[in-house]
C-alpha cells in the first residue's frame, strides 16, 4: 500500500519533476505534527479513514489491520 507515500523519496520526486520539464527543481521535506487528545482519538481518526495514513489503514484487510494476528 505504498501508493500514499509515493512522493516520499525526495530524489525520485526531483527526477520525476525534472523529467516533466521543470527546471531548477529543489525538493524540501517538511514535517507536520498532528496532535491528538488521546490514543483513542488517534485510532478513531484512522478507523474513519482520515488522512493518507487512515486511507491506507482502511484499505487493509481486517486481518492485516490486526497485524496478522487472529
Amino acid at each position: 500500500m505504498g501508493w500514499n507515500f509515493a512522493l516520499s523519496d525526495a530524489r525520485a520526486l526531483e527526477t520525476l519533476l525534472s523529467g516533466a520539464g521543470f527546471r531548477e527543481v529543489s525538493v524540501t521535506r517538511e514535517l507536520r505534527a498532528i496532535p491528538f487528545e488521546s490514543r483513542e482519538d488517534y485510532w478513531a481518526t484512522m478507523e474513519a479513514g482520515g488522512g493518507l495514513s487512515g486511507a491506507t489503514y482502511v484499505a487493509l484487510s481486517p486481518e492485516d489491520r490486526r497485524g496478522g494476528q487472529r
